[in-house]
């Protein structure tokens, strides 16, 4: 509802906006450059006009304005070089980047106010990388039901978008007083590295304020800094992509070896799959599947016919197959020291690409001993799952509830906003159900009776995840919805059996054959069996392994050539860094900081390139590998019995080849301050 002033200049009419928001309150420049405009009246008034006129309800002679910018959002002011008088003013605060006028800002905002905060799928220029709007993105969120009530079990704790409440306090420290309050952060247990640990802290933070809803934010981690953009935008093309286009950390059956004019069929003389020369129409050898791990997708500015799956891509000259294709990365053996595997991969087209979930129809009556050895790795595998982009934390005490965007779960990716299918409750009933998926979460419960440090022998408190959405089940022939609109069908994580694919993509893989909605089922329920009788990580009488991250499920020292760990990286330098760039270092440290990139920069500069380097000098100057850190950002858990035995689980990312570019990036903007600070 709008509000009325009344002013000398005339009516006012301010408008409230949503709480929604993807804003980051620590994202903002150097106080030292840059000045603060609060309050930010060009935009308060320019977006109050822009909204109301696209709602229809403005009137002629009155002037709207917002009452606040979206949370985490800033202005700021600064005199163009060479130009004092003229001052450039920026919004500060988005994942992507700063807006320099209201107008980029507008799409950007808009749909921030239709999906409760969520950034994946905008349109503006930042989020969709191109000048103009960029049309067609579905929306995956959408709004929360009046009503947040299970169809089949407790209410669920909605809502299930990016949307904070109430500004939050970012960044965490260890303390050896364990100080109520710090001025930057709270106090933190932390990891091996020295990087706090957000979830266990957010959890005592919880304790003391008795209920919490707000974003999760990692300020203090350098791999959080440099990968959430890399993060957010993999999402955001993920979810313009159809549920049968493999997605990054996929595992799929492939060929490596298909030339021009050859496809995969069905054999139906010899009851198998072989491969089929179209020129001379005559099956010419197996179809030697390997499994592996799909590093790269296909690049998201080319459209894929649907009839790319199973044939050779009529496009084909025009796009190579490294641009139009995939890259694969063979599966090595889990446990194994030898992952040379892994480097060996293959950049394929779709049609030499099936989904992993059905290998057992794709490999029938294919002899065990023939199979290639990395299926049999796999296989290993399929009974691990890890989340993905844990984005918020809400909670009453002694209860909690991280949200998240996805998970990876046995061969396949699920993102919020996917159909998956779901295994009967009654093991031997026929899959007949599928779950629109409108949240994730991880839910902690018995935090009252757990122990309040991770890294003692006390009583851990209990986690498992549960996915909560609109459920269908098939009967007569049509979908009939299994509850209320206002109702959620909430599940646990082990019912989803993977992605449910639309019937065209399954026409074209299993043509004139039996497409049942358990397509798969028999396989990979197989594999689960298998995977724990034969993972090693799966342990007392657990069911699942829930790994940290989509590298730690799959065993992976090496992701899309690079290392997954970088053995030359200094946490304590990197947070040094990180506390003179939010301006809470010593002046000692800050001096210390700026004066070794100073230092670099000089020496640098003479062969045309700079990259602040957070390395003791000794590593620097004699270019020796640093100390091997391993990341460990979770904390001490137990689980139900169908659970998983393994850590709290930390992000996956999809494109990890470019996290050293985003590195770099963002040190380059903190030197390029920090010189001036020091010049100034």
């Amino acid at each position: 509802m709008t509000k009325l002033r009344e002013m000398s200049s005339g009516v006012v009419v301010i408008v409230p906006i949503n709480s929604g928001s993807d804003g980051d309150p620590t994202v903002h420049p150097s106080y030292a450059t840059h000045t603060p405009v609060d309050p930010p009246t060009l935009y308060l008034e320019k977006i109050g006009q822009l909204w109301m006129e696209t709602r229809g309800q403005a009137q002629r002679g009155v002037t709207y304005r917002l009452d606040r910018l979206p949370h985490g959002y800033t202005l700021w002011e600064r005199p163009r070089p060479g130009h004092p008088k003229h001052v450039d003013k920026w919004l500060f605060g988005g994942p992507r980047g700063k807006f320099d006028s209201p107008n980029r800002y507008y799409p950007h905002f808009l749909h921030l106010m239709e999906t409760g905060g969520s950034n994946i799928g905008c349109p503006c220029t930042l989020c969709s990388g191109s000048k103009g709007v960029l049309g067609g993105a579905a929306n995956r969120f959408g709004s929360s039901p009046s009503i947040s009530t299970s169809a089949s079990a407790a209410k669920p704790s909605m809502p299930m978008t990016r949307r904070p409440l109430e500004p939050t306090t970012s960044a965490y420290f260890k303390s050896v007083e364990r100080p109520s309050k710090l001025p930057f952060g709270r106090t933190a247990q932390v990891d091996d590295e020295g990087t706090p640990d957000v979830y266990r802290n957010l959890i005592d933070d919880l304790q003391q304020r008795g209920s919490i809803d707000e974003d999760i934010t990692e300020t203090l981690s350098m791999d959080w800094r440099a990968e959430r953009a890399l993060t957010l935008e993999w999402l955001r093309t993920t979810n313009l992509r159809p549920p049968w286009m493999p997605r990054i950390g996929d595992v799929v059956l492939f060929l490596r070896n298909v030339t021009p004019g050859e496809e995969v069929q069905y054999d139906e003389e010899r009851s198998v799959y072989r491969v089929y020369d179209t020129g001379t129409e005559k099956f010419i050898r197996p179809a030697n599947w390997e499994a592996g791990v799909v590093s790269q997708s296909v690049h998201h500015d080319i459209s894929i016919p649907i009839a790319d799956l199973i044939h050779e891509p009529a496009e084909k000259q025009e796009w190579n197959v490294n641009y139009a294709g995939l890259r694969v990365e063979p599966l090595p053996e889990l446990g194994s020291k030898d992952k040379t595997l892994s480097m060996q991969h293959k950049y394929v087209y779709l049609h030499q690409v099936r989904p992993f979930i059905f290998w057992r129809e794709f490999l029938i009556n294919v002899p065990e001993h023939e199979w290639h050895p990395t299926i049999h790795h796999a296989i290993t595998l399929m009974s691990t799952f890890s989340l993905v982009e844990k984005f918020r934390f809400k909670g009453t005490w002694p209860s909690a509830s991280v949200y998240c965007e996805g998970m990876y779960i046995s061969s396949e990716l699920i993102l919020v906003g996917d159909t998956v299918r779901l295994l009967p409750e009654n093991s031997g009933a026929e899959v007949t159900d599928v779950l629109k998926i409108r949240s994730i979460q991880l839910t902690f419960t018995g935090l009252d009776q757990a122990s309040k440090d991770d890294y003692d022998d006390g009583r851990p408190y209990q986690s498992t995840v549960f996915i909560f959405g609109t459920g269908y089940t098939w009967r007569d022939e049509r979908w009939i919805l299994k509850h209320d609109l206002s109702r959620m069908l909430k599940v646990s994580f082990n019912r989803i059996l993977g992605r449910h694919y639309e019937n065209e993509a399954m026409n074209l893989w299993f043509p004139g054959g039996d497409r049942v909605l358990g397509k798969g089922r028999k396989g990979m329920e197989s594999a689960r069996k298998q995977a724990r009788l034969n993972d090693s990580r799966i342990k007392d009488g657990k069911q699942w392994y829930w790994a940290e991250s989509r590298n730690d499920a799959l065993d992976l020292k090496m992701f899309n050539g690079q290392d997954v760990v970088n053995p030359e990286r200094d946490p304590k330098e990197w947070r040094k860094l990180i506390k003179v760039m939010e301006g809470v270092a010593g002046e000692r440290e800050r001096m210390e900081v700026i004066q070794k990139a100073k230092a670099q920069r000089s020496l640098r500069n003479s062969i045309g390139m700079f990259t602040y380097d957070p390395r003791p000098e000794s590593d620097t100057d004699g270019f020796e590998s640093g100390p091997q850190s391993r990341k460990r950002t979770h904390s001490m858990v137990s689980r139900d019995e169908d659970l998983a035995d393994g850590e709290q689980p930390e992000l996956s990312i999809g494109a990890q080849s470019d996290v050293a570019d985003e590195h770099d990036m963002e040190l380059d903007r903190f030197v390029d301050d920090a010189m001036e600070e020091l010049s100034s």
